[in-house]
């Protein structure tokens, strides 16, 4: 199976095949600009989730991941509420088929020295608020990391108000990250706002709801933002 930043890249590219999707419908769909990664819980259907259109799912510790498995979907696991992971932890998660851990800013440092070969790691993070966090948001870079989870939390109708500052602030914060970058959605936005949020550079998007509808409204709206060399903002 792919590494995460393989399906992040490969969904930027836009190629034309299918990412993500096993239904017998998905022969018929257009590929979407960026990745979608949704929540994935104990009794949840997998193969749902694939169907409407999920690339990566996200699961925490003790998950049951047999149907994740059947269904062939991609997943990492969320320990950032987990203090007892240890080096022995992400060698069974990356075992178990795991292909990221994601790290918060309050796990164990000794996490991000470990090298489990093919198990990628991600960075949650939250928007800098004021300089001091800024700065501290900067030294990311510094970080042996794969990837970045940027947590802006963006709701639809937010999304329709949004600024050109709003929009060029966000534009910044992803742009000044030197790896792939994850945005956080609270729901689904409409197609016009999913183009320019795909203008940003954020690599794939990450819905903080597993609700099939809502799932199914993205990838209709990322289907929809036509291909085009990776480009800045205002390009």
């Amino acid at each position: 199976m792919a590494k995460l930043t393989e399906i992040l890249s490969n969904a930027v590219r836009n190629t034309g095949s299918s990412l993500g999707f096993i239904g017998s419908g998905s022969a018929s769909r257009k590929p979407k600009a960026r990745a979608i990664i949704a929540p994935y819980a104990t009794g949840s259907r997998a193969t749902d989730l694939a169907n409407a259109g999920v690339d990566i799912a996200v699961i925490t510790p003790g998950t049951d991941t047999s149907d994740l498995k059947a269904a062939k979907l991609a997943w990492g696991v969320d320990v950032r509420q987990s203090p007892d992971v240890t080096e022995e932890t992400l060698q069974k998660l990356h075992e178990d088929g795991a292909l990221f851990v994601l790290l918060g800013f309050n796990t164990s440092a000794r996490l991000i020295g470990v090298k489990v070969e093919k198990l990628e790691k991600v960075i949650f993070l939250d928007p800098p608020k004021d300089d001091p966090l800024y700065m501290q948001f900067k030294t990311t870079n510094t970080l042996a990391v794969d990837a970045a989870a940027l947590n802006l939390d963006l709701a639809a109708d937010a999304l329709a108000k949004t600024t050109i500052r709003e929009m060029s602030y966000i534009t910044g914060l992803i742009a000044m990250l030197q790896f792939q970058t994850i945005v956080t959605l609270k729901n689904a936005p409409d197609k016009a706002d999913a183009a320019w949020l795909v203008k940003t550079g954020a690599r794939g998007f990450w819905l903080q709801s597993s609700n099939i509808a809502e799932i199914e409204a993205l990838r209709v709206a990322l289907e929809s933002v036509p291909h085009e060399p990776e480009s800045g903002l205002l390009s």
